[in-house]
């Protein structure tokens, strides 16, 4: 029989290539008249209406293929909007809404860490919006708790989609969790470098006698936006381990399989994962000394 672990966790506790189709718009000669266009409708007004239905016809394509191909870090390509618009709300939350961004260069590691964050709030099992890149994790919903309360999200896409098979269901869970635990391999030691980072500004600072209220205040920005940055990925981490446990203790009721005790040693993997988050033990996981 397989064992279940306690999967409850608290907020509290962490503060495809497609082909190119092509519209052909017929212009009319600017000084031609359609049987349907009265007689005293001038040129200008012609060519705004033409404009218009051009503009409209530019944003309906952009919005469709917003979402068409995945990027690298698990996370889908997105659009103008989606990255001019979401991405910097996203951006926002993760690092706390603050009032105030820190004007301190972002370092190599800290870029990293924001890329590689993507991966745990994107949701590739629920549609997309046409034009608001991929539906996500709700970052404040994490923070609030909100978004532990609907765990079972997982596992209703994946009754609903159309697997051949409970082999097929359970290859699934199995491949997700897989690839969260690859990225967890990456995303680590780039907590842990962050991490070494920060404890290096605070050294340098407490050795400045002359540092200035400015420079004091820049750097105290930068450390509360790397801390909430790595509060929002253990939370992130936390809905997702429970979103699996949820899934696989319906899918043994539902359809047992052999196949359950892979996922099974999957997910105690990942919450040993998980534990560790909870006692910062990034560099230790890593093999760094920190």
């Amino acid at each position: 029989m397989i064992g279940r672990r306690n999967s409850s966790y608290s907020p509290g506790s962490a503060m495809s290539g497609s082909k190119q189709m092509t519209t052909s718009i017929p212009v009319p000669h600017p000084g031609a008249r359609t049987a349907t266009e009265p007689c005293g409708e001038n040129t200008a007004f012609r060519l705004f209406r033409l404009a218009g239905t051009v503009f409209l016809l530019m944003l309906c394509s952009a919005g469709l293929a917003a979402c068409s191909a995945r990027g690298d870090l698990g996370r889908a390509k997105t659009g103008y909007i989606a990255q001019n618009v979401v991405d910097p709300i996203d951006r926002a939350a993760i690092y706390g809404n603050l009032t105030q961004k820190s004007k301190l260069p972002q370092t190599d590691e800290e870029r990293r860490l924001s890329d590689q964050l993507w991966h745990f709030f994107a949701a590739p099992t629920i549609d997309s919006g046409p034009l608001l890149g991929p539906s996500k994790v709700r970052i404040s919903e994490l923070k609030s708790g909100k978004a532990f309360e609907k765990t079972d999200r997982y596992y209703h896409y994946l009754i609903s989609a159309k697997f051949s098979s409970a082999n097929t269901r359970y290859a699934k869970i199995s491949n997700d969790i897989s690839d969260d635990l690859a990225m967890i391999d990456k995303i680590f030691p780039t907590v842990c470098a962050v991490r070494i980072l920060d404890d290096r500004r605070r050294t340098a600072a407490d050795s400045f006698s002359d540092l200035g209220a400015d420079e004091r205040q820049q750097l105290d920005l930068r450390l509360k936006e790397n801390q909430n940055a790595v509060t929002v990925f253990e939370l992130a981490l936390a809905y997702r381990y429970q979103s699996y446990t949820y899934t696989l203790e319906r899918l043994l009721i539902q359809t047992p399989n052999e196949a359950a005790r892979d996922v099974d040693a999957k997910l105690s993997a990942l919450a040993e994962k998980l534990e560790m988050t909870k006692q910062d033990g990034y560099c230790r996981a890593s093999g760094i000394i920190r």
